[in-house]
């Protein structure tokens, strides 16, 4: 979609993320840490410290330790 439509791949998703009725979360991470976040409506009962890790079970996660990232969506528990 990004290539579509011109916009980079950020812009994208956080359009994404502000016109889907899903539940979808996008998290900007940097060096493990969860920098900033964005929620669709849909996603109303969380909340995300910024500066905490990326949980541990996360796909991001499993990215950063070198480890395979799931192709498929996946349900993430919180808890660090």
């Amino acid at each position: 979609m990004a290539d579509y439509f011109g916009t980079s791949l950020t812009a994208t998703a956080l359009r994404y993320v502000d016109t889907t009725t899903d539940y979808c979360v996008f998290v900007l991470s940097e060096n493990g840490k969860i920098r900033w976040w964005r929620a669709s409506d849909s996603f109303d009962k969380v909340w995300l410290d910024n500066r905490t890790p990326v949980p541990k079970s996360s796909p991001a996660a499993c990215f950063f330790r070198g480890e395979a990232v799931p192709e498929k969506p996946q349900q993430v528990d919180l808890h660090l």
